[in-house]
């Protein structure tokens, strides 16, 4: 697929700070960053299917990956009271997903089947993840799970690609990554 149709494709959609590409051997995995998610500070360890253990352990997370050659990684900026308001940056992590959908979307539209990492749990399901009532997930593609379950170093792949990781007190930045090259 070539690049540039992608970024054409993608270019009217509301929201995107930053794109661009990145080899897959060039992204930096972290294992130990999977203590992120067993701390449960999200509250979703154990309770949906796209966070650990469920989704896989760091090693099956990093094959996932590897199976790809490149991929598409997107940023969105927000500017937010202060990044410690768990609330605000909550509401603005859930458009930065939507936007990581309407990629998606786009994508798909182009022929193109993506695996997604996105910010935070997935949030697809209303009320609740459909593991706490051992029924199988309903969401096809759209099913992804965040960075820090797939113990990616953000900050790393953020120096490749020379951007900014992080912004301050008032300004929070998110990623999303989409596996489509094989």
């Amino acid at each position: 697929m070539d690049e540039m149709k992608i970024l054409e494709a993608i270019a009217d959609i509301d929201g995107i700070y930053n794109c661009g590409y990145v080899d897959t051997k060039d992204l930096v995995f972290r294992p130990e960053f999977r203590s992120l998610c067993e701390e449960d500070t999200c509250g979703n360890y154990d309770v949906n299917y796209s966070c650990p253990p469920y989704c896989g352990t760091p090693e099956e997370m990093k094959a996932k990956v590897m199976q790809y050659k490149r991929l598409l990684v997107m940023q969105t900026a927000w500017d937010v009271s202060d990044v410690m308001n768990t609330e605000e940056t909550k509401e603005v992590k859930a458009k930065h997903n939507d936007i990581s959908f309407k990629v998606l979307d786009e994508l798909k539209a182009l022929g193109i089947e993506s695996d997604a990492m996105m910010a935070g749990p997935c949030k697809q399901c209303k009320k609740m993840c459909m593991q706490m009532i051992g029924e199988p997930c309903p969401r096809d593609y759209k099913v992804y799970s965040c960075l820090s379950a797939y113990c990616l170093d953000v900050t790393a792949l953020a120096e490749t690609l020379g951007w900014e990781c992080w912004c301050g007190n008032t300004r929070v930045l998110y990623f999303s990554l989409f596996m489509f090259e094989k």
